[in-house]
C-alpha cells in the first residue's frame, strides 16, 4: 500500500489547480494507491484516478485533492475552519490486489472559544451535537462549515459517515 500525502494547491480554492491534477495523475501512474492532499485550507473533491500497478496493469487510485483544515487560527472564511477526516476500509488479497470496501468522511469544524482569557481550539464533527458552551452564533458557523464540506464533496466518491 502506497499512500502519498502532500501539501499543494492554492489557499482557499475549492477546486484543484491544473498543476494539482497533472501531478496527481503522475503520482497515480507511478504506483500510488491513495493520494491525500493538504495545504489549501479548503476541502476539495475526492475522486478516482486511473493509475498503474508496477506491472503496468490498470488500477483505481483514490485522490483526495485536499482534506481542508484540521487546526488553524485563521477565521477569515468558513472554508478555512472546515475539513474532513477520511475513513477508509481496505482489503488486500494474497496476490496484493487492494480493494476499497468503504469510503466515508466525517466533516469537521474548528471551534474557537475563550477560556481564562485565552483562545482555545477544538476540532468537532460538524454534523454532531454542539457542546453546551457553544453560543448560537457559533452553532450557526458550525452549520455553515458542515454545508461547506457537503457542497465540496457532493460529487465525490466518498459519502458522509452515518452516526
Amino acid at each position: 500500500l502506497v499512500i502519498v500525502s502532500l501539501r499543494w494547491g492554492s489557499v482557499g480554492k475549492t477546486a484543484p489547480t491544473k498543476d494539482q491534477t497533472a501531478l496527481a495523475q503522475s503520482i497515480a501512474d507511478s504506483g500510488a494507491d491513495i493520494i491525500a492532499g493538504t495545504g489549501t485550507k479548503a476541502v476539495q473533491p475526492i475522486v478516482w484516478l486511473d493509475g498503474k500497478n508496477a506491472d503496468g496493469s490498470a488500477k483505481k487510485v483514490l485522490c483526495a485533492y485536499n482534506l481542508g483544515a484540521l487546526l488553524t487560527e485563521d477565521r477569515n472564511k468558513t472554508v478555512y475552519i472546515s475539513g474532513v477526516l477520511l475513513q477508509l476500509k481496505l482489503s488486500c488479497s494474497w496476490d496484493s490486489v487492494l480493494t476499497f470496501d468503504q469510503l466515508t468522511y466525517t466533516p469537521t469544524y474548528i471551534w474557537r472559544y475563550k477560556q481564562d482569557s485565552q483562545y482555545q481550539y477544538r476540532v468537532l464533527a460538524s454534523d454532531g451535537t454542539p457542546p453546551d458552551a457553544m453560543s448560537s452564533d457559533q452553532q450557526e458557523v458550525m452549520g455553515r462549515a458542515l454545508t461547506t464540506v457537503q457542497k465540496a464533496l457532493e460529487d465525490s466518491v466518498v459519502t458522509q459517515r452515518t452516526k
